[in-house]
């Protein structure tokens, strides 16, 4: 018992005796043909094999449990999946197939072959997610149980010799959770995501009980449905005031994509006021954040929140990063947290809930007037052209590669999210995201299509827009077809236990196998037979015996493995051919001179004892050499070439203002590159925006200070991404965001001082704040350095004449210039050649180097280190790239 109870704690299961007792007796009661090990040799999660995981029986129906049951291996049903079919029933169903095996053989037949097939796991982080909501298992007094107090009841006894029993509170779990999920067409891609998070929230043990609404639309308003029993039309809509509790011990989950007509018209916005009243409130977004700005979210003020006690409202959370230069005041707005399913975004915002003040999650604040925001082209995104050319094109130029993959292998299945799941995860690399499949099913290649019957309620399924699919296979290798049909029905036959010799012969409907085989490893509910006559051969062979086979309205069951002839069709056969794709190298480019000045800052000792300090600043004249992007319409981008070298990265103990992220100092190696002579401005930035997309919409004119040769601000990291791979397809040459070793390499060209500068800074040559601040402490100058002014705005790029060495301009102040890096607290395990240091965890934080107009000289400094959310805009950040194309002289 001592050592179930240190493994239970080294879990981090907070369970009392009462609980353990439970758990024994119930373990007890189970029945299950499973070896019992001892405690000592329990495993951890993370060290479990394969082989062991095989041996644990499969799960049986909740529905057909009998604890008294000694049924076997065996007789225990696999967990399935439904992969549908045109129709939208499952053909097969595996509970009473063996009954109707034999009548079914005089049955009509459909074009596609049934099957059920063990399910890829739709959540396939939900270890993680149930490791980052632990901050949520807290305890508080109950207010109705209590128990026996026994040391003070002993003690009463022994003091005042009164036999009465003293009670305390009983210990339970803090929260109820209330899920809510908003059913729309769009609820069938996520439909099995969300079941396998509302499982796992169930059994999780964060949480006292856990409840499941349904937010559904009739003619534009809101209705509820308790998710108790199976919904009809029939049944009547509930008050969401019933989700309400008023001692305040509940969190509600509202599960959507913010992109319904509820949300564009306001009446989810009226049901979050009303709860975020009495409860708090909280949204988990489909959606990955590169798709916000297509949702309602966008007409919001992207913030971070805090809470310092466990449990508070939203009106009570405590607001950071709200923009200063807004008029609105933040308190008047609706506070939502904003939450996604990945484990830190989930670890971040439990913390929060938990009331742990010094950390943040993602936030949404809208205002009372966020209607009068509302563009008039809201709807403009969804598809008005049915032509399956220009979809699939408009497809190609924005979606990313992975999703153009997966659409290409998506069209020669059905479109069942279990069938797409198996795909993801066989053909494409770790790990599976969901912003892939969202890319797919926002794009307009798939159209909605109603299936529920009579008396039921609504319920949709997706399919390709008639033509799409064709479309799709042109860009797909009829070998990876293959592959894909090998590499899911290898899946499924592992799962099934039996192995694979001829992948084209296990497809035929006569080759051996019990037809209760055939429907557990055909790895398609439907193999269009377009798909089999483009694949030859057998395939091609299979194609047409399925046809005949349909044309009889028969099921054939035949009992030789051999191919059916057919006769009045030419034979089809297959050939082999090579191709060859002409490619013309016009990335190699040629650079120019051209001439620049330079600045150093010194001071001069001067008057009595030559004790007073006098700056002076020595300008020099330099020529180094550069590359000129022709943008169109007059429009330039200069790149400057950087040298290679050695640098000492970070900055020395004894500098002024240093932190500790700057350390440990250390050396990196650098690779030459071109970089912008300047941030990218204004006039830049429209130019490459107004290029086709590759992943992500971006804004013509985002900036919030005005001006052709401004630098660009308002900028995510995301965005800066997608303007370098615009301008890349553009160009045809490879431009980036800088790692931050060659951003800093690049800042100090060749010096070790605070600023390339010198020792200091003035405002004479950097646009930064060189004013007091007596409120915060801050200083408008730095180190012997004089105070200056401050603009409180940007300044036109290259405006103060002064470059470093290198020839690159600006590089301290003006705005804060976004690098590919995550972030790292130090340079501990850093990279020594100058390569962006991303790390494998899924942190959204990304590096930003060089201060900006609004901070102090300190912050400017080459070596200091800021960071935000990749997703995060603000009037402070740009950025500036590179290329990374080879040059002659």
């Amino acid at each position: 018992m001592n050592r179930l109870i240190k493994l239970l704690q080294h879990l981090e299961l907070d369970m009392s005796a009462e609980e353990i007792a439970d758990a024994i007796w119930l373990a007890n009661q189970i029945k299950l043909p499973l070896a019992i090990t001892s405690v000592d040799e329990v495993t951890q999660p993370n060290q479990i094999s394969q082989t062991e995981i095989s041996k644990l029986p499969q799960r049986e129906s909740y529905q057909n449990l009998d604890a008294s049951d000694d049924s076997t291996v065996e007789n225990t049903q696999e967990t399935t999946a439904k992969a549908y079919t045109k129709n939208g029933v499952d053909s097969i169903s595996q509970s009473n197939y063996t009954e109707k095996s034999t009548s079914e053989k005089s049955k009509p037949a459909s074009s596609g072959v049934p099957f059920k097939s063990p399910a890829v796991a739709a959540l396939p982080n939900a270890l993680e997610i149930g490791r980052s909501l632990r901050p949520l298992m807290r305890k508080v007094p109950s207010r109705i149980k209590f128990v026996l107090d026994e040391e003070n009841t002993a003690q009463q006894i022994a003091e005042n010799d009164v036999w009465i029993p003293v009670l305390k509170p009983a210990r339970e779990r803090w929260l109820d959770l209330v899920i809510v999920v908003e059913e729309n067409r769009a609820t069938v891609v996520w439909e099995e995501t969300i079941n396998e998070f509302r499982k796992l929230m169930e059994r999780h043990g964060a949480f006292r009980n856990v409840y499941t609404w349904n937010l559904c639309t009739n003619d534009g308003k809101p209705q509820f449905f308790h998710q108790q029993r199976k919904a009809t039309k029939k049944q009547r809509s509930r008050s969401p005031k019933e989700l309400l509790e008023p001692n305040g011990r509940r969190l509600i989950l509202l599960i959507s994509d913010c992109i319904s007509s509820l949300w564009w018209e306001g009446e989810i916005h009226n049901l979050l006021e009303l709860w975020s009243k009495q409860v708090s409130v909280t949204i988990l977004q489909l959606l990955p954040e590169q798709l916000w700005e297509r949702t309602v979210l966008d007409l919001g003020i992207s913030v971070s929140l805090s809470a310092i006690e466990p449990g508070l409202l939203n009106s009570q959370l405590t607001i950071h990063d709200f923009p200063f230069w807004l008029e609105e005041k933040p308190n008047q707005a609706l506070k939502l947290p904003i939450v996604i399913l990945e484990p830190e975004s989930l670890e971040y915002w439990a913390k929060v809930i938990a009331g742990t003040g010094n950390i943040d999650t993602v936030g949404i604040l809208f205002m009372p007037n966020w209607q009068d925001l509302k563009p008039t082209d809201k709807l403009s995104s969804s598809q008005t052209t049915k032509d399956p050319e220009s979809l699939v094109n408009k497809f190609y130029h924005s979606a990313s590669p992975l999703a153009r993959r997966l659409a290409n292998l998506m069209s020669s299945a059905p479109v069942s999210i279990p069938v797409i799941h198996l795909i993801q995860e066989k053909m494409l690399p770790p790990p599976r995201k969901p912003i892939i499949l969202a890319e797919i099913f926002m794009s307009g290649l798939l159209e909605p299509k109603l299936i529920s019957t009579d008396n039921q309620p609504e319920k949709w399924q997706y399919d390709f827009v008639e033509g799409v699919r064709e479309v799709l296979w042109r860009s797909v290798r009829l070998t990876e077809i293959e592959a894909m049909f090998k590499a899911v029905s290898e899946y499924i036959c592992q799962k099934a236990g039996i192995s694979i010799r001829s992948f084209p012969a296990l497809l035929f409907p006569n080759s051996g196998l019990d037809e209760k085989t055939k429907a557990e490893i055909f790895p398609f509910a439907e193999i269009n037979q377009k798909v089999l006559r483009q694949l030859g051969g057998d395939y091609a062979r299979l194609a047409e015996q399925l046809l005949q086979e349909s044309e009889k309205n028969v099921v054939p069951v035949p009992e030789s493995p051999t191919f059916v002839e057919i006769t009045g069709l030419p034979e089809i056969k297959t050939f082999e051919f090579e191709f060859a794709i002409i490619t013309e190298d016009d990335t190699s480019i040629n650079l120019v001179p051209f001439d620049f000045t330079f600045a150093k800052i010194k001071f001069k000792k001067s008057g009595f004892l030559r004790q007073t300090k006098k700056l002076s600043i020595n300008k020099q004249q330099k020529q180094v050499h550069q590359f000129i992007e022709d943008l169109g319409n007059g429009i330039q981008l200069e790149m400057v070439a950087i040298p290679g070298g050695i640098f000492m990265m970070g900055s020395p103990k004894n500098e002024p203002k240093r932190i500790e992220s700057e350390s440990p100092q250390h050396q990196v190696t650098v690779s030459p590159f071109l970089l912008g002579k300047y941030p990218i401005t204004q006039a830049q930035w429209q130019a490459v925006a107004a290029l086709p997309q590759v992943n992500q919409e971006l804004k013509l004119d985002p900036s919030y200070f005005k001006g052709a040769n401004r630098p660009v601000e308002s900028v995510s990291w995301h965005d800066a991404v997608e303007f370098c791979a615009r301008l890349s397809n553009h160009s045809q040459r490879p431009y980036r965001l800088p790692s931050e070793a060659e951003w800093e390499y690049a800042c100090r060209a060749g010096t070790t001082t605070p600023f390339h500068f010198g020792k200091t800074i003035t405002t004479d040559l950097a646009n930064y704040r060189g004013t007091d601040d007596k409120e915060y402490k801050w200083s408008g100058s730095y180190g012997d350095g004089p105070k200056g002014v401050y603009r409180e705005e940007t300044t036109e790029v290259g405006s103060f004449k002064i470059a470093n060495e290198f020839g690159l301009y600006d590089m301290h102040g003006n705005v804060w210039e976004w690098c590919q890096d995550d972030w790292h607290n130090n340079y501990k395990d850093a990279p020594t050649d100058s390569s962006a240091w991303i790390s494998d965890e899924t942190s959204n934080d990304r590096m930003l180097r060089g201060g900006s107009w609004i901070f102090y000289p300190e912050v400017c400094r080459s070596a200091f280190r800021l960071y935000d959310d990749a997703g995060f805009v603000n009037n402070l950040y740009g950025f500036r790239v590179v290329c990374g194309a080879a040059w002659t002289l």
